[in-house]
């Protein structure tokens, strides 16, 4: 079966793989800090050259890159109103 044999040839041996280490993000949501995996609520964090290649200006144009948020102006841009589901 050479699909079986394939998957033996990719698979790294034991030995070689290095573990991948994230940046630990800190979270204030709850008027203390804590570390991002013990906030029991959703985060969304992005990457400053995210924002740079999707032309991100204002909270506005977030919309598209977070789930659940929605952004309103009425009358004004000064009165905007940001929701977040949930």
């Amino acid at each position: 079966c050479s699909s079986h044999a394939y998957a033996q040839q990719a698979a790294a041996p034991a030995g070689e793989e290095e573990p991948t280490t994230l940046a630990t993000m800190t979270v204030t949501a709850q008027k203390r800090e804590e570390a991002m995996q013990d906030v029991p609520i959703a985060v969304t964090a992005l990457p400053e050259q995210l924002l740079q290649d999707t032309g991100v200006r204002d909270i506005k144009d977030l919309q598209v890159l977070v789930p659940g948020l929605t952004v309103t102006s009425t009358q004004s841009e000064a009165i905007t109103t940001a929701r977040i589901r949930g």
